[in-house]
């Protein structure tokens, strides 16, 4: 399995998603508790999907952009999963359809960074999702667009 995401929350690990050797999809989620080396499927998301951006803001999961299958065109939905619950909602979309996007927190907000477009050109677009007021915006683009790439928050001073 390829192109999945993960997020850890209470010590546990979420495995959201992803792709087989032969090409399915999953809409699979997993939690894989390290301690007790114990992995339990948990509620699926509505669709499969793989190479999207997965960021956890709270206790909720929120997994944007990514392909259903291939060679379907990117995505720019977003799925977001409530820990406590169990349960699955569908956010607002992003304005950008991407695959291959990094996502990450900061400040209680959910940040997506390039990607790749339909074509797998590089994507420069950043996007912000604020869970509060439940509303995309657009952000400065990236200094050289990237796709398959990697992000990360540092402390509440920034995005690297």
């Amino acid at each position: 399995m390829s192109d999945f995401g993960t997020v850890a929350y209470n010590d546990l690990i979420y495995i959201v998603g992803g792709v087989s050797g032969n090409g399915t999809v999953f809409n699979t989620l997993w939690l894989f508790d390290p301690l007790l080396h114990n992995l339990t499927e948990l509620k699926p998301m509505s669709k499969p999907r793989y190479r999207f951006g997965i960021a956890l803001v709270g206790s909720k999961i929120y997994v944007a952009g990514g392909k259903l299958s291939d060679p379907t065109p990117p995505l720019n939905s977003l799925s977001i999963y409530d820990i406590p619950t169990n349960t699955w909602s569908e956010g607002p979309s992003a304005s950008v359809n991407r695959s291959d996007p990094c996502a990450t927190s900061l400040d209680g907000k959910v940040y997506l960074l390039g990607g790749y477009d339909g074509e797998y050109n590089p994507l420069g677009t950043v996007e912000e999702f604020d869970p509060a007021t439940n509303k995309w915006q657009t952000l400065a683009d990236l200094p050289t667009p990237r796709g398959d790439l990697m992000c990360a928050a540092l402390n509440s001073t920034g995005l690297v």
